[in-house]
């Protein structure tokens, strides 16, 4: 009698420690980075936004914000910015930097690490948690639903697709969505995951300095940190034809305006 009821406690635990188990799996699947099976498709049939002077035309083409068209992978906590430059001098042209400066103008850089991405987000949150405004990853700002920035979109027009295809690498998938780290049991299963969402981030970003020939059209997909309503996307370039570094500004304030910002 004493042995029967010693197996039926032992089988009672293990039956707790492998349904706990499944239970730590299941959390870190529901809660950690994770590739999607079907991304989002995002139309970049007409800019957002574009500026131009004597040697360089820019286009702003979309923004993938958390859960937007053109997610890949869910529980974004940067955004990805697709930008269109084109030379348009007989000589070559290097783009050597893009940044975006946020509402309170603090300058962000293009980062192509995950981790890097969510340190720089985090510290967005805690700068403008200083100044009594919560920050949040995802869709906002009246401005922005109404450019179809983000939201609305149908296919993705295969012209401009095409110019993304070395970094983004699929059509109908330009675009990207990272997670932000998620504290939850299963690490095996959310360092897979992240591992993937890493090595595809990779793969997407274009990086810089990148040289365009005489007449060449390029699509940069470059990856920021959380930046509330943007004001500006600055790029840095260097033209052959006079040898001196140049900056070509595209004015998001009114299009991005209120984005990542809870207002209620």
């Amino acid at each position: 009698m004493a042995r029967s009821a010693e197996l039926i406690m032992h089988k009672d635990s293990v039956f707790r420690i492998v349904l706990a188990a499944l239970c730590l799996i299941s959390l870190a699947d529901c809660g950690g980075t994770k590739l999607l099976k079907a991304p989002n498709p995002i139309s970049l049939e007409q800019p957002l936004l574009s500026v131009s002077d004597a040697q360089l035309n820019a286009h702003l083409d979309g923004v993938i914000v958390r859960d937007g068209p053109g997610t890949w992978a869910r529980n974004a906590d940067w955004d990805e910015y697709l930008v269109r430059v084109e030379n348009v001098t007989d000589t070559p042209v290097t783009i050597k930097n893009v940044s975006v400066y946020d509402s309170t103008l603090t300058r962000q850089q293009t980062e192509e690490s995950r981790r890097a991405l969510v340190a720089a987000s985090r510290e967005t949150t805690r700068r403008y948690d200083d100044i009594d405004l919560e920050v949040k990853a995802g869709m906002s700002g009246e401005a922005l639903f109404a450019a179809g920035a983000v939201g609305g979109a149908t296919a993705v027009g295969a012209g401009a697709a095409a110019l993304y295809m070395s970094s983004a690498a699929a059509v109908g998938v330009i675009g990207a969505l990272v997670a932000a780290p998620v504290l939850v049991a299963g690490g095996i299963t959310k360092s897979v995951n992240q591992s993937r969402v890493d090595d595809e981030n990779q793969r997407r970003h274009t990086g810089l300095p990148v040289t365009l020939q005489a007449g060449e059209v390029r699509g940069l997909d470059l990856f920021f940190p959380l930046s509330p309503s943007p004001r500006r996307i600055e790029i840095l370039y260097r033209a052959t034809r006079d040898e001196l570094e140049h900056i070509l500004e595209l004015d998001t304030s009114a299009l991005l305006n209120g984005l990542h910002i809870v207002t209620e």
